[in-house]
């Protein structure tokens, strides 16, 4: 081979060298890349399935709390029937319990 066609080659050989080495840098940053993107979406979704689970338990809760108050506060039927169980008519020495 002459110094002319050697030299040829040996610039080819460089050129593909460098190409590789180009190569395997851009390779290295995508796999690098591909595994931070992965953590942010792991990390996305697991903040969006506890936020999930705190906005039914907060939901159960919220219904709890409202059952709990509807029981504890008596409808005005509930007075009534109380008013009506719990008075009795007057003796002639005493004045009614009772609002009309």
């Amino acid at each position: 081979m002459s110094p002319a066609t050697a030299a040829l080659v040996a610039g080819f050989e460089i050129a593909a060298k460098a190409a590789q080495q180009d190569e395997d840098a851009v390779r290295k940053r995508m796999v690098e890349e591909v595994a931070r993107l992965e953590r942010q979406r792991a990390f996305a979704y697991r903040k969006l399935n506890l936020v999930r689970t705190l906005c039914a338990a907060m939901a159960s809760a919220e219904n709890e709390e409202v059952m709990e108050i509807s029981e504890a506060q008596p409808t005005p039927q509930d007075l009534a029937r109380r008013r009506a169980q719990t008075c009795q008519p007057p003796h002639h020495d005493q004045a009614s319990q009772c609002s009309p």
